[in-house]
């Protein structure tokens, strides 16, 4: 899914990562996504948009999980960096608070010496870190990065439609991840980093293990020229409208 933003002066290119659609299964799951996403994490429901049992959006500084009750339920292929404003003592307080509410689904958390690592209710995974000059600049709140794992010797290919299509910048690594970020885990094999904007990135890391089927679930990105990216997509037939 994209946007616009003409504000960049239409020079292409990423502006922002703008939301991370996951479907939670059903309304019934809404208890569990409040208690995770607000209480355990301690971010805000929108207050405007999506209020009712059908969807709830949670905003991340600039950034949102979308989490519509509906199947089916679905699991993000890597996973999400998030930077939060709090200690790591207060924020490992309200994960261990939530445990009780959470107890019979997938949530769980481990402690890493840079951020901690979060799996919420419906088995998606995040990574938490303080307020850090790495990642997002002086931003205290926000969706750093989205990271996915990708198949073995595809990230050529991945950078190729982000460059040719998306007008995107990229900057492939080995199986060394310092290159493309202090703060992000080593990966076994190439990885590659697609800068959205100044301070965000959706990372790619390849893996030979086999990956489960794609479930649907999308992302949501902000173009700094929406016109010349529709149109190369509609050319190459990859225009889809739900």
């Amino acid at each position: 899914t994209f946007m616009c933003d003409t504000s960049c002066g239409g020079s292409g290119g990423i502006v922002d990562i703008g939301h991370i659609n996951l479907n939670i299964g059903s309304a019934d799951a809404q208890a569990a996504a409040l208690a995770f996403y607000v209480q355990a994490l301690g971010l805000t429901r929108d207050p405007e948009e999506m209020t009712g049992s059908a969807s709830m959006w949670i905003n991340v500084g600039s950034s949102q999980f979308h989490l519509p009750s509906r199947p089916p339920t679905q699991r993000h292929r890597g996973a999400v960096g998030l930077v939060l404003p709090c200690s790591r003592e207060a924020l490992l307080q309200r994960l261990q608070r939530a445990g009780a509410a959470l107890k019979g689904t997938h949530f769980d958390f481990d402690e890493a010496e840079d951020h901690v690592s979060v799996c919420c209710p419906f088995g998606n995974r995040m990574r938490l870190y303080p307020p850090s000059s790495h990642l997002l600049g002086a931003v205290a709140l926000g969706m750093a990065y989205v990271e996915f794992t990708a198949a073995a010797g595809t990230t050529p290919h991945i950078a190729r439609f982000y460059t040719t299509v998306l007008g995107a910048h990229v900057q492939l690594g080995g199986s060394d991840s310092s290159a493309l970020h202090s703060s992000a885990p080593a990966a076994a094999g190439p990885s590659l980093r697609v800068l959205c904007g100044a301070h965000q990135a959706l990372i790619f890391r390849e893996s030979a293990v086999q990956l489960p089927a794609f479930d649907g679930y999308h992302i949501m990105l902000t173009l700094s020229d929406f016109p010349a990216v529709y149109r190369r997509l509609a050319d190459m037939r990859l225009i889809t409208r739900g």
